[in-house]
């Protein structure tokens, strides 16, 4: 059985990058990556990274928090890096393929009471409100389809 990169529940938006050159040095002199690979530059290239994400999600959408240093999981392998009352902002990784996702918050809420019900559509809304801007944000490849084995196709985001 294949796999592919993670993604959490409640996911609206998937904004796929290639980041397999992290921890190669790029050569000048022959305009490609080197050979080697280097764990230091790969942990600074994917702190930078997650940095960028969060500095470009906070400057288009003001409620987002950062709350990247908390370490705060969705799930095993999803990393959260923003979030405000209604929605996560976070990042999965497989292989060198890095899916930058978008989650609304509302299965969060107790919807038994009117006041959180409100709360689980308004969190849906959000979402779906800033799906467009965030994939035209973020995405370097969007999924086209998934194999029966779990393998994933993609194809450059336009």
């Amino acid at each position: 059985m294949g796999r592919s990169v993670s993604t959490p529940n409640q996911t609206v938006s998937q904004a796929f990058v290639n980041v397999c050159q992290m921890g190669y040095e790029w050569d000048e002199e022959s305009e490609s990556y080197g050979d080697e690979f280097d764990q230091d530059l790969c942990y600074m290239a994917w702190e930078d990274f997650k940095m960028d994400i969060v500095d470009r999600a906070q400057a288009r959408w003001k409620s987002l928090i950062d709350v990247s240093k908390d370490n705060k999981w969705a799930g095993r392998e999803d990393l959260v890096l923003l979030e405000n009352d209604f929605a996560q902002i976070g990042v999965s990784e497989y292989c060198g393929c890095a899916n930058i996702w978008l989650r609304h918050k509302g299965e969060d809420y107790d919807c038994y009471y009117l006041d959180n019900l409100r709360k689980a559509n308004m969190a849906e809304n959000w979402c779906n409100t800033i799906h467009e801007n965030f994939m035209k944000e973020f995405a370097e490849y969007v999924q086209v389809g998934r194999f029966s084995n779990g393998e994933a196709v993609y194809q450059q985001a336009s």
